[in-house]
């Protein structure tokens, strides 16, 4: 369900900050000015099942990174791609590791089966580097 995913990836400050510790670092180890507080988690799902996970500014921001010689201007509303992720359904978990020379050999899902862990070995026939 779209709606759940977003809601998971959008929702509330502890999931904002911890997107923004990628600007935090970029602040921090480069220089940069980005307004921590001027963000909001914006992630988009596509149909591909991908989730865009992105920080939307809030307000227009001369955005200067000094040790990369980098300066931009981030208007008001614009996102910034943080990460990606990517949703499978089961049966691509197992397709995955088959083509990878894997086998699926124990999963872990939460009670309502919407996240896995996955532990995989490498098939007894799988080629050897």
């Amino acid at each position: 369900d779209v709606k759940i995913l977003l809601d998971a990836y959008n929702s509330g400050p502890n999931n904002t900050a911890w997107w923004l510790n990628t600007l935090r670092l970029i602040n921090q180890q480069m220089g940069g000015n980005f307004d921590l507080a001027q963000f909001t988690t914006d992630s988009i799902y596509r149909p591909d099942r991908v989730l865009d996970y992105n920080l939307k500014s809030l307000t227009r921001q001369e955005i200067r990174i000094p040790a990369a010689d980098v300066s931009f201007t981030l208007e008001e509303g614009e996102r910034i791609r943080i990460g990606v992720g990517r949703k499978f359904a089961q049966a691509d978990i197992e397709m995955f590791a088959e083509r990878s020379g894997l086998v699926l050999t124990n999963q872990w899902k939460d009670e309502k089966q919407y996240y896995a862990l996955c532990e995989f070995r490498k098939a007894p026939d799988a080629p050897t580097a």
